[in-house]
């Protein structure tokens, strides 16, 4: 319970940081955002489509077939694929070079940030310089963001409780929620400058490193607990 308390913790630690900011004295304005409230006076409220280069959709389904796959080839990114933040690839769920080149306009960048499209709305990941060129997959969507709004941060905006209820609420599709670029590009976020973005992330790294430290010691307390409990009733019997 401690451990789920800390992560609940950690998590409006973070939400409050990114959407108001970590000065308490800042004048403060209405954002006419319902989740979002009163952020700081200085800060744009703009949706993101405005902050994007380029948003895309994944291969249709006609583009892309089973037989396509290849064993350790170039993977392909699909919402199973991204996992707490993360790309976490399958080699089976990949492709050869001749299909790559034939889906390239799909190909990821660094620093693009890839969506779930169906499922788990606010699922998505940042993709990393290891994962350029990367295939976009058929259940996903990519945005390549503008300079005035950096990937990490937007990252923290997007998966905060506040815009995946947003999300939920604009999805398309009666029986199962889906993302399009049109609904995600609607999301309106709060955007600092920059260089206030980037102290916001310094200030959200070294919360997270304290929050980490103190679940590491509950789940080591909790170890050494059963340790002991199991030593006294070996030596009861």
């Amino acid at each position: 319970r401690l451990i789920e308390l800390l992560k609940e913790k950690r998590q409006a630690v973070i939400s409050h940081a990114v959407t108001k900011g970590l000065d308490p004295t800042a004048p403060m304005k209405d954002s006419s955002v319902e989740w979002l409230g009163e952020v700081p006076a200085h800060w744009v409220i703009s949706q993101l489509k405005f902050n994007t280069l380029e948003m895309q959709t994944g291969p249709f389904g006609s583009q892309l077939h089973a037989e396509d796959y290849v064993d350790g080839g170039i993977p392909l990114v699909n919402p199973a694929h991204m996992i707490n933040g993360e790309i976490i690839p399958d080699s089976q769920v990949s492709v050869d070079e001749e299909t790559w080149q034939r889906l390239k306009r799909h190909a990821l960048t660094a620093g693009d940030i890839i969506f779930a499209r169906r499922g788990e709305l606010g699922r998505c990941a940042i993709v990393t310089n290891e994962q350029d060129g990367w295939l976009c997959g058929t259940g996903s969507l990519k945005a390549r963001l503008r300079a005035q709004l950096d990937a990490e941060y937007a990252y923290l905006l997007i998966t905060s409780k506040g815009a995946v209820a947003e999300l939920s609420l604009e999805s398309k599709g009666s029986t199962m929620e889906n993302l399009n670029t049109e609904t995600l590009g609607r999301i309106k976020l709060p955007l600092p400058p920059v260089s206030e973005q980037k102290t916001i992330l310094e200030y959200v790294h070294e919360v997270s490193g304290q929050f980490a430290a103190l679940v590491d010691a509950a789940e080591s307390g909790i170890s050494l607990i059963t340790e002991r409990r199991s030593a006294l009733i070996s030596a009861a019997v």
